[in-house]
């Protein structure tokens, strides 16, 4: 994993940060490794944009997820760009409201015996609208607090796109201190997706 950045480009808060990150799958042979998931992304925040107490975030990013095993999965590629607000509610809380599109090129069809033709290139358009509640005094090494996160996902739709759901998922980690060197955290995730609209007619792509 790799980073680099700028925190206060023209003197005016507006920060930048790519990041790259590249996995290593290993064998039963530990001599021969394999390249594993790559990922690149690319961002740039503004505070108070448009003179609004809102932080506004444009991103882009490109990942590719190569095939393990054949005959049982298959590699994927994927492009997107994002832009997201977020703003302050009060001491210990914030909103934030996003939109997404994601582009993902796969070979699923070579896992096919179905003479059918298949996707293989879909597009995704979502707007996601989470709200967060963060008493943590430490965010680095927390001891003391919780973190409750709640987020709808909406795809499809009036946005168009390949794919149409609802998605609704919730997080919330609880951290105590445990004697003197110890803290207890407990953590708990959930989530529930629900598709709606037509199934999109499937046509084969060559890539």
């Amino acid at each position: 994993t790799g980073e680099w950045g700028h925190r206060n480009i023209a003197q005016q808060g507006i920060r930048f940060v790519a990041t790259g990150k590249m996995g290593i799958r290993f064998t039963s042979n530990p001599l021969r490794a394999r390249v594993g998931d790559r990922r690149i992304d690319a961002g740039i925040s503004r505070p108070w944009l448009f003179g609004w107490h809102t932080q506004g975030r444009l991103g882009a990013y490109y990942e590719h997820v190569p095939q393990i095993r054949a005959g049982t999965d298959f590699p994927l590629r994927a492009y997107g760009a994002t832009f997201s607000l977020r703003r302050d509610l009060t001491r210990y809380t914030s909103g934030s409201l996003g939109l997404e599109y994601r582009h993902v090129i796969s070979d699923i069809a070579s896992l096919s015996t179905s003479a059918d033709p298949i996707q293989t290139t879909y597009g995704t358009r979502r707007i996601v609208l989470s709200a967060e509640r963060d008493t943590r005094r430490d965010l680095f090494d927390p001891k003391l607090g919780s973190d409750v996160v709640g987020t709808v996902e909406i795809a499809g739709g009036a946005l168009q796109g390949s794919t149409n759901f609802q998605k609704w998922s919730g997080s919330a980690s609880l951290y105590r201190p445990s004697g003197r060197r110890a803290t207890l955290a407990l953590r708990i995730r959930g989530g529930y997706v629900r598709p709606f609209g037509k199934v999109p007619s499937v046509t084969a792509t060559l890539l």
